[in-house]
């Protein structure tokens, strides 16, 4: 009995992940998808994965919004759950009877209860519940401190359920002016169709997730695919060799020892149990596999890789097209830049994708940081500091609109 009530949950709970960013057939057929990958492939698994990334790094922005206001409409819902329950009981014992029973026989259907309809029909509920209360208690006069207390609640949280509202209203304005068809109650969704994640180009980590997973499914369908779960984040692994590189939003590429070590670090968790569920993509349907066993973390990595910075410098040089060094001793002619790069000592590995992917992140660094400015660098200097790699830009002055050289 117990053996298949676990069961049960566990269909459930995976069910309800798969919910979240296991992609239909449909959409990895989708014509646009087909032609992103098509576009993004290359002939290489490093220029692949890295294209990948750095598409969405630069097409994609994160929905914070979408993340956040679904945090704060879950706990709305439960307290207000909690309060009128509370309340009903309170009053009228039979009533909170039949709201359990109905909340019960909502998780047995399996229904999606955390949708934007079910928010807006609890507090459509109280605020009935608060007005005609309120009327009451203000007819007798006297309010105790209980009918107090639960009409400080309820306002309090109508309050912020509204203020969420308006605030969506006011910034997506501009957006739904761009792009008409923009629905704000998609900030509420479980989960966004490939459409419109590459129409909004907004998206969480179960969007990105995704979009990866569809991508790949395209480009390398005879690779074996995971999504690679942690508390509150997913992501999407492929193996290559019997290795499994990360894809997670932005480049560069990890492996999956390294990103599991940096999700424990920012998790602060002494032990980090990493999940994975295998796509494959079959004639009819999308297969999941959840049987695959978990790899775990439990200690902070040793960093004992050795980066060669004269090769790695030599190579970064290449990929920015770094030829010319003007040997002018005269210092009021250059301009030194640091420029530190976070945890890339870290990311390193002797791996021909990951370095790839690291340098191709540089690049867009300094892009970002230099702009039109990148083509007047002189030389590039690298030095390790902790976990991190500073860059030291040498820049060319211009005067008159000439380089001084």
């Amino acid at each position: 009995m117990k053996s298949m009530l676990s069961k049960k949950i566990f269909s459930w709970f995976y069910k309800f992940q798969e919910k979240q960013f296991v992609p239909k057939k449909e959409e990895v057929d989708n014509d646009s998808i087909k032609d992103l990958s098509k576009r993004l492939k290359s002939d290489t698994y490093k220029e692949t994965l890295t294209n990948i990334l750095e598409w969405q790094d630069r097409n994609l922005k994160f929905w914070e919004e979408r993340w956040l206001t679904f945090m704060v409409l879950l706990v709305i819902s439960y307290l207000s759950i909690i309060i009128i329950l509370w309340r009903t009981l309170e009053i009228n014992p039979s009533s909170t009877i039949i709201l359990v029973l109905g909340l019960v026989l909502l998780f047995i259907i399996e229904r999606d209860i955390l949708n934007f309809i079910f928010y807006l029909i609890t507090i459509f509920v109280f605020f009935i519940v608060y007005v005609l209360l309120l009327v009451y208690r203000i007819q007798e006069v006297s309010i105790n401190y209980n009918t107090l207390f639960f009409i400080v609640m309820v306002s309090l949280l109508l309050g912020a359920f509204i203020s969420i509202i308006i605030h969506l209203l006011i910034k997506y304005r501009n957006i739904k002016l761009m792009i008409p068809q923009f629905k704000i109650k998609d900030t509420f969704k479980m989960s966004l169709p490939i459409e419109k994640i590459l129409e909004y180009r907004l998206s969480i980590c179960r969007d990105y997730a995704k979009l990866t997973s569809t991508l790949l499914l395209n480009i390398y369908p005879k690779n074996e695919i995971f999504f690679v779960l942690v508390p509150q984040h997913v992501a999407v692994g492929i193996k290559i060799d019997k290795k499994m590189y990360i894809l997670d939003q932005k480049l560069p590429i990890l492996t999956l020892e390294k990103w599991a070590e940096k999700r424990r670090e920012r998790l602060r968790k002494k032990i980090l149990k990493v999940q994975f569920a295998k796509i494959t993509k079959e004639e009819d349907n999308i297969k999941i596999d959840w049987s695959l066993p978990h790899y775990q973390t439990n200690k902070i990595s040793q960093i004992d890789e050795k980066i060669n910075i004269h090769e790695f410098t030599v190579r970064l040089k290449k990929k920015l097209k770094i030829k010319r060094i003007v040997k002018d001793t005269n210092l009021e002619n250059y301009l030194e830049v640091p420029i530190t790069l976070k945890n890339y000592f870290y990311f390193y590995g002797e791996d021909e994708i990951i370095e790839f992917s690291i340098i191709e992140a540089i690049k867009n660094k300094l892009e970002d940081e230099l702009t039109g400015n990148i083509k007047n660098i002189n030389s590039i200097t690298i030095e390790q500091r902790g976990t991190d790699l500073i860059l030291k830009i040498n820049l060319v002055k211009r005067k008159n609109g000439k380089r001084k050289d």
